[in-house]
């Protein structure tokens, strides 16, 4: 769970440098006693796009802290000074004294205070700076308080999606996994590009929650929307085999196979559903279709020709099929023996 919000954060820190506000030529201030260097600096620390390698990184660090003690720089600016510098620290920190961590969310509070029309921006970072400085992951300092506050202030906005996500976290951690799977299930519904991370994560928190029927229901709703989105279609397939359905299971197989027919994985995956319900005849006949259909790759593999990762996959699937279908035939034997 941690290693997700870890990441999540890797990625702020990244991202969140973009965007920080409009360029501020700190070179055109009059009257002020800054080396060129320094205003240079100063400068990058608030470009749009200034940060972009460690050596801008280091350099705009400078300038930030140049900002943030300018008596004549706005608060905006000094803000966004703060928040750059706060991210800047998160990226280049490698104590495990987590003294750069305490440090950046000084930065961020004192971000807080100067620009309470972006808030949610700082409260939501204070939040995942938090979480990470968490040693058990659980959630018992300032965390869960500030993504529900970046979520009050602004509940969808650009962020949002990741404040729900990470409270959502707060509360598995604290095994309330009813309430995770809904923030999650918010964060899904807010961010249809990483909808299928979120849906994974909220179904995981409903299992945990035994909420069975609801991880159902997710899956097979979410399959009617995204009728080509085959990561979808394989979740869906598993929780019904996890659910003792595998007619239905098999049904799912079917309808991936009618708009892919040569896709060797769902042969065998229905082949495996088949199994399951105790229809050993369909299943053998998927088995025996996809080594079929993995013959060609076979042939060029046996040639030691390229293949490409369809390829690889097809014939994956079609070794597995040859193996379960002579178990079945296997199987049939041993039980005529025993007639």
């Amino acid at each position: 769970m941690k290693e997700r919000i870890v990441t999540a954060l890797s990625m702020l820190i990244i991202a969140g440098l973009v965007g920080l506000g409009v360029w501020r030529d700190y070179t055109a201030k009059p009257g002020k006693n800054y080396s060129p260097a320094d205003k240079a600096a100063m400068t990058s620390c608030l470009a749009e796009k200034g940060l972009a390698g460690i050596s801008h990184l280091e350099n705009a660090l400078v300038g930030c802290t140049l900002v943030v003690h300018d008596g004549q720089a706005s608060d905006a600016d000094k803000a966004a000074a703060y928040r750059t510098r706060a991210l800047g620290k998160l990226s280049l920190s490698t104590d495990a004294e987590g003294v750069a961590l305490k440090s950046a969310v000084d930065d961020i509070t004192a971000g807080i205070a100067l620009s309470p029309a972006d808030a949610w921006r700082y409260y939501y970072l204070r939040g995942a700076v938090a979480f990470r400085m968490d040693p058990d992951g659980t959630c018992t300092g300032t965390a869960f308080a500030d993504f529900s506050e970046a979520i009050k202030l602004n509940p969808a906005g650009t962020d949002s999606p990741n404040s729900y996500a990470m409270r959502g976290e707060c509360k598995a951690a604290n095994k309330d996994y009813l309430g995770a799977a809904a923030d999650t299930g918010i964060a899904a519904d807010l961010d249809p590009l990483n909808e299928y991370a979120y849906r994974s994560g909220q179904a995981k928190d409903l299992l945990r929650g035994k909420a069975v029927a609801e991880v159902l229901d997710l899956w097979k709703q979410y399959a009617a929307r995204a009728p080509g989105d085959v990561a979808v279609h394989r979740s869906y397939y598993k929780a019904l085999l996890k659910s003792n359905q595998p007619s239905t299971a098999a049904d799912v197989c079917t309808t991936v196979l009618e708009k892919s027919p040569a896709a060797g994985e769902w042969l065998y995956l229905r082949g495996q559903a088949y199994e399951k319900a105790g229809e050993k005849d369909k299943a053998m006949a998927d088995y025996a279709a996809l080594v079929e259909l993995g013959k060609p790759t076979q042939a060029k593999s046996d040639k030691d020709e390229d293949l490409t990762d369809a390829e690889y996959e097809t014939l994956y699937a079609s070794r597995n099929a040859q193996r379960a279908l002579e178990d079945l035939s296997t199987r049939g034997l041993h039980n005529r023996g025993r007639q």
